[in-house]
């Protein structure tokens, strides 16, 4: 600090203690630097622009006084120290400088340079020690508000005390909306937040911890949590901190890697099944039709019919192979800039004879995309074909079966989304639901809903399924939106 050049002002009325304070600051260590002005109206935009490091206020300025100048620099702006000089026997004015900001305050007849210099360089190390904390501090609540993981503080009862805008995007509580939550309101499950709990109090802290966390719309996020006491200078517990990790992306690209070797390994056992089993097949084909055109010449009716019987199936179990192969080989695609609400509207038409037979009502809520959304009509058109068939077929029984149908804008995409008031499905079957010949139909191989996923795959486009016994199912197909 003394090898430092600092800058003062004094506001004063008097000039005669511009020369005095200039005199004093010349007897003492360091480099000062004073200015003058005697008037509140002269001082009032000095104060509020931090200018300079220091200010020295007199209390008596005329009509207002130095605490109504301390008071709405403050107020303005004004975060450099300011040490305001008094009257003997004010000390009910000084009192109120402290308490109105000041740093400190000096008696006018009792400055000399030995008080001056220790009151000026008290005044200007705290306020560089003030200084240094609040950066800290606000470097702090940065991280604490920017944070892309949601964070919170909670009391000894694990009451939630405050959190970050990250927590209320996961789970739907704002900072201002906490009062009389707890962290149990945010976990799904009562058996997870019991073991959580209890790690917690025999550890001190629990780092990633799985969860299932639940929003106020309903819906659940998989995440991880982490979570630690926190005291003062070690004595007891004041509460807790925790981080909040959502983990739902890690989640579907698991899903992705599973589900893409899931479709390698059914292209590999399609092609070993086509190869294995097409080959025999043909030589039963060519003796069938050999063996046919010698019992048609003795007229051997029974056997004719049995080899009719074995080609028939022979044919179908090529049929199957060809479909196999057809779902699992990834789709060769005439990508163009189309309107996603004509591809549904073209759907729709070609299932319209099955929509009438069985009475569904047809609710489509259309919005054109933002942006520009790039996809192969014809092969789309398949796959929602698909969906619109498996819906139809899960209302079968329904009193008033209703197909919905929505188109919305996404985050970078555009969303398609079938819903139907069906008998929906178990989670065990939505998990099963695009496994190649997996079918909750009493006909049928199996194989459409796998043939969708590949054709949603290859437009690099997602395909989420929810269902609920007794409720229904609703698919949403997300794909890819640029900017126009």
């Amino acid at each position: 600090m003394i090898d430092s050049s600092y800058t003062l002002l004094l506001v004063d009325d008097d000039e005669d203690d511009y020369f005095l304070a200039q005199d004093y600051l010349s007897e003492m260590s360091g480099k000062y630097q004073l200015e003058w002005v005697s008037t509140y109206d002269e001082a009032l935009p000095k104060l509020v622009s931090n200018k300079f490091d220091l200010y020295l206020v007199d209390f008596r300025l005329g009509k207002k006084t130095g605490l109504n100048l301390l008071e709405e620099a403050i107020s303005g702006g004004c975060t450099k120290p300011i040490i305001m000089l008094t009257g003997k026997g004010d000390q009910e004015i000084d009192l109120k400088s402290m308490r109105a900001g000041a740093v400190d305050y000096l008696v006018k007849g009792e400055i000399n340079a030995h008080t001056l210099e220790r009151a000026v360089r008290y005044a200007l190390e705290n306020s560089e020690n003030r200084h240094t904390i609040l950066e800290q501090q606000e470097r702090y609540q940065m991280l604490f508000s920017h944070s892309i993981d949601p964070i919170f503080l909670a009391d000894q009862n694990l009451q939630l005390l405050e959190a970050n805008s990250s927590f209320a995007r996961l789970t739907g509580v704002a900072d201002d909306k906490l009062d009389g939550n707890s962290l149990r309101d945010i976990f799904a499950n009562e058996e997870e937040y019991q073991d959580f709990v209890k790690l917690l109090s025999e550890r001190k802290a629990v780092n990633n911890f799985p969860v299932s966390i639940i929003k106020t719309d309903g819906t659940e996020a998989p995440c991880t949590i982490s979570m630690a006491e926190l005291n003062y200078r070690k004595q007891s517990i004041s509460g807790y901190q925790g981080l909040i990790h959502d983990i739902s992306e890690l989640r579907k690209a698991e899903a992705d890697i599973r589900l893409a070797e899931k479709l390698s390994l059914t292209g590999k056992m399609a092609r070993m099944i086509a190869h294995e089993v097409r080959n025999p097949l043909t030589n039963i084909n060519l003796s069938l039709e050999q063996l046919k055109e010698e019992l048609e010449e003795k007229h051997e009716d029974d056997l004719v019919m049995y080899t009719d019987i074995i080609k028939r199936n022979s044919h179908r179990i090529n049929d199957l192979i060809t479909e196999l192969l057809k779902s699992a080989k990834p789709s060769e695609l005439d990508l163009q800039p189309l309107d996603p609400n004509e591809l549904v509207e073209s759907t729709l038409e070609f299932c319209d004879d099955r929509l009438k037979l069985l009475e569904v009502e047809v609710v489509k809520d259309l919005n054109k995309p933002e942006g520009q959304v790039r996809f192969d009509m014809e092969k789309m058109r398949i796959a929602l074909i698909n969906i619109v068939t498996n819906a139809i077929e899960a209302m079968e029984g329904v009193d008033t079966p209703q197909l919905k149908v929505e188109t919305f804008n996404g985050e970078s995409s555009f969303c398609i989304a079938i819903s139907d008031n069906g008998h929906g499905m178990k989670k065990e079957e939505v998990e099963k639901l695009f496994d190649p010949f997996y079918t909750g139909k009493n006909s049928g191989m199996g194989l459409g809903m796998t043939s969708t996923q590949n054709i949603v795959q290859s437009h690099h486009a997602k395909i989420d399924v929810n269902s609920t016994p007794g409720q229904g199912t609703r698919f949403i197909i997300s794909l890819p939106q640029r900017a126009r």
